[in-house]
């Protein structure tokens, strides 16, 4: 997912403080929340998801990089109506 928005919440907040470690294997790039575009889509996803839908996501890492890996079940459609900033914090 290119990432346009990303959400700021407690958790990064404190991750950054070097409080609140990333779970391992996942990044230490900060960001649990991020609104952007499918880029590229996985062959066990294909039937859910389409390059260029616009989704939110929650995510154990990553949401404040220019891209990242969502899983299939971690995205949702963002709402008709919603700007992408919107959506990330939601």
């Amino acid at each position: 997912m290119k990432v346009h928005a990303f959400g700021i919440n407690r958790a990064d907040t404190v991750q950054r403080k070097g409080l609140y470690p990333p779970p391992p294997g996942v990044t230490d790039i900060i960001g649990l929340e991020a609104a952007g575009e499918i880029v590229s889509v996985g062959n066990e996803a294909k039937d859910k998801w389409n390059i260029g839908d616009k989704v939110m996501a929650l995510l154990a890492g990553g949401g404040y990089a220019e891209y990242v890996a969502v899983h299939m079940n971690c995205a949702i459609k963002i709402p008709e109506g919603f700007s992408m900033v919107q959506a990330a914090g939601k």
